[in-house]
């Protein structure tokens, strides 16, 4: 079904577009020359109203006739049809910011309409990002509403003024680190510079180098009297202590990766994202920064109303949409307590209910588990822990505990007792393995304060002597909002590094997701949930698609290059069959790779013999292959290498999550613009929020060594759609990203924060990194 959706584009008037574009290459890079004074050749082309169309060979391409100096010599004139679309959109967005259309210009005034705001020790701001789309041979402005967070202290005076303090604050959060230089109108967000071997960030402490740069900023944005006495008053006079930290941007999009700039501590602060705050804050600021479509759509229009130009359009775009079809919201099959696969439809219950009947309910069918892990179905004895944060108050501790052993006792007497009965019934058509859970009621309550390293240690220590001897270990914790995203990630990396598998339950859901009924008990549906994430960490699955696709496989990938214990690890694969079961999770381990690029022809040979051990064979078939992000130069050669090594037919396509194109209308939908496709796989069913399309882009048929592009098909994008299905971490909830590329990108990520790999685990579909 079709229908017209309001987006963030504005279209751009015509008259804007140059007759001639003047091409020129330069003798010699000024980033080398004059690297001290923050010069590149990407600050030439701007200065001179144009863009850089080839960094390597150091050309440029401007809008303005220049005089030669010797610097350059003129390749010649070209019309503006000749540049390559990309560079079309970069260049208008050039000309946008010459005639006074940029992003720091529209910031102003949206803050006009919706004001910085303070939450503790962060600042809030509402900013503008701006980039341009081409479209059936118009152009649009793209008017992005972000909110930046950053700290209220500047760097130096967050490390109290010490250079020892500098460089161990700089270590700590070297992985996440962002830095915003305040003295600047631009507002630039840069990523500090670190030793390849030592990890340790690149710091001068030459005091000429410092001064350069604190007088480079008066000199260059406060140069008039009234604006430095403003400068002194706000950052104070130079001080020679602090070191210049070597940065760079932290865009590679729109900047020279490669070009490298000195920050000074006394001008930037740190930038964060809500997930690295702890969790009340995050929780306050989050909320803040959630807007209704149609809160979105009002400020962009407030900022467009005053704007005092015709050459953008005055009111945003709309685009025809393609709605998803009702009829593929519940493609599930399941097993029934005969044991047949059934589609979940014919037993009149819906995703969300799987697990009701285990409330000994006759109104629901019994369901049984999908396929249940050999490992884990050998397994007679899970040592179970309750974790509680002594931080809550003694309530909320009582009422975790409760519930958690009630929890396990649903696991016990429903999945375990009930399920075993009736599997022995099923077994004469079906093989269906089931789980013993003998937990016995001799779980381990542990109480410490969750948000202290030494309080983390001690519950290592405790769980560590009660896990000796034992494959396989099972924690509830009890968490509170202070904790943040850091927290967390450590508590169930180092239990996992013992074998135990753990579900954190936050104080917000033990104190307001109760049951209406019973105070005494979390609410149904949370419960039920809980009990399918956990079980789906153990590797039991409730449902395949009631969908075939048209490939043998379907693997996500994510390349995460380090080195580790284990080898080099160059990232993860993750595989799905064409009827959407998970088959295998496997990390890749390839040789010792120079720096942070990794042998995509190695990663992609490792990944073909990896499944090759577990009696998976990719040769001579055709898979769909996805990865967060765009696909790079280096992958594709990857790619082309096996699929002529191994007959493999490879499809594949960006799958993009980070853009700045919004559709005003939450919906389940897609549409086309600017040769890419926007999917809107997911409806938000909370109070705030707009919902964010992925973008599709680029698809290529690789075969036989050879690379053939093709435009993305409806039949491609309903693919996408229902993998987005196939999410084990809700038992009700869609997913953004499709399945396998979500799950590569989790495990990718638990490499990067050294969790252990437990190969025989993964290799059987446990989702314990989730």
């Amino acid at each position: 079904m079709k229908a017209k959706v309001v987006i963030n584009l504005v279209k751009i008037n015509k008259k804007i577009i140059p007759d001639k574009i003047y091409v020129y290459r330069l003798f010699n890079d000024p980033e080398e020359e004059l690297q001290k004074e923050g010069y590149s050749i990407y600050r030439l082309a701007y200065e001179n109203v144009g863009i850089v169309i080839d960094p390597e060979n150091l050309i440029i391409a401007t809008t303005k006739e220049l005089e030669y100096e010797g610097e350059f010599i003129p390749e010649g004139e070209i019309s503006f049809s000749e540049l390559r679309n990309d560079y079309q959109s970069k260049l208008v967005l050039r000309l946008l910011k010459e005639n006074g259309i940029g992003e720091y210009e529209l910031s102003k005034l949206l803050r006009k309409f919706r004001k910085p705001k303070t939450f503790g020790d962060y600042k809030v701001i509402p900013s503008v990002e701006m980039s341009v789309i081409k479209h059936d041979e118009d152009f649009y402005l793209v008017i992005h509403i972000i909110h930046q967070i950053q700290s209220m202290k500047t760097l130096w005076e967050l490390v109290n003024k010490d250079p020892k303090e500098l460089e161990e604050f700089l270590m700590t959060h070297k992985e996440n680190l962002m830095l915003k230089d305040i003295a600047s109108p631009l507002k630039t967000v840069y990523k500090p510079c670190f030793e390849e071997y030592t990890k340790k960030p690149k710091l001068d402490h030459n005091q000429e180098i410092v001064k350069y740069w604190y007088n480079y900023h008066i000199e260059r944005y406060w140069n008039t009297p009234e604006a430095k006495l403003e400068f002194y008053r706000k950052f104070g006079q130079v001080d020679l202590k602090q070191p210049a930290i070597l940065a760079k941007f932290a865009s590679k999009i729109k900047k020279n990766k490669n070009y490298k700039i000195y920050l000074l501590p006394q001008l930037v602060v740190p930038t964060y994202n809500a997930e690295q705050l702890e969790s009340d804050v995050a929780k306050e600021i989050l909320e803040y920064t959630k807007l209704m479509p149609e809160e979105r759509k009002e400020l962009l229009e407030n900022i467009l109303a005053e704007v005092d130009s015709d050459i953008i359009d005055k009111s945003l775009s709309e685009i025809e949409v393609e709605k998803i079809a009702q009829e593929l919201e519940n493609k599930i099959r399941v097993r029934d307590d005969k044991g047949n696969s059934v589609p979940i439809s014919q037993l009149n219950v819906q995703k969300s209910q799987l697990l009701l009947w285990t409330n000994y309910s006759r109104k629901y069918p019994v369901i049984l588990p999908y396929e249940v892990p050999e490992k884990f179905r050998k397994i007679r004895e899970i040592p179970m822990f309750i974790i509680l944060d002594s931080g809550l108050l003694a309530d909320i501790q009582n009422f975790a505990t409760n519930e958690f052993r009630e929890l396990v006792k649903s696991m016990y007497y429903s999945l375990a007792k009930k399920y075993n009965s009736l599997a022995k019934k099923a077994r004469s058509t079906n093989e269906i393995g089931l789980p013993f859970l003998d937990f016995r009621g001799k779980e381990k309550v542990i109480t410490e304060d969750l948000n202290s390293d030494k309080g983390i240690i001690e519950v290592v220590e405790q769980v560590s002597s009660f896990m000796k001897g034992k494959e396989l270990g099972l924690a509830f914790i009890a968490a509170r909002n202070k904790l943040s995203s850091e927290k967390f990630e450590e508590i169930k990396r180092r239990l996992f590094n013992l074998n135990v598998i753990s579900q954190v339950v936050n104080e917000d859901t033990l104190k307001n997701k109760r049951d209406k009924y019973d105070r005494n008990r979390l609410d149904l549906f949370v419960r039920h949930n809980l009990l399918f994430q956990v079980l789906s960490k153990l590797g039991v699955k409730y449902y395949v698609l009631d969908y075939r696709f048209n490939y043998d496989y379907i693997i996500g990938i994510d390349v995460a290059p380090m080195k580790r214990s284990e080898g080099y690890i160059g990232g993860s694969a993750v595989m799905f069959d064409s009827q959407g079961y998970i088959r295998k999770i496997v990390p890749i381990k390839i040789g010792e790779q120079r720096g942070e690029s990794v042998d995509m022809n190695e990663f992609f040979k490792e990944m073909v013999d990896k499944f090759k051990e577990f009696n998976i064979k990719l040769d001579n078939k055709k898979i769909l292959l996805l990865r967060d992000g765009r696909i790079t130069n280096n992958e594709e050669e990857g790619l082309k290498y096996i699929s002529e090594m191994f007959d493999i037919e490879v499809v594949t396509m960006d799958v993009i999550k980070n853009h700045p194109v919004r559709a005003f209308a939450n919906m389940k939908m897609y549409f086309n613009l600017g040769g890419a496709i926007y999917l809107i796989p997911h409806k938000l069913k909370q109070a705030k929020g707009t919902p964010i399309p992925i973008k599709l882009a680029k698809k290529r048929i690789i075969k036989n060594g050879k690379v053939e592009k093709q435009s993305i098909t409806r039949q491609d994008v309903l693919d996408i759609f229902i993998l987005t299905r196939l999410n084990y971490g809700s038992i009700s909830a869609d997913m953004r990203l499709p399945a396998p590329v979500h799950y590569a990108h989790k495990f990718a990520n638990a490499i990067r924060n050294e969790w252990k790999i437990k190969e025989e685990f993964l290799a059987e579909g446990f989702l314990y990194f989730v």
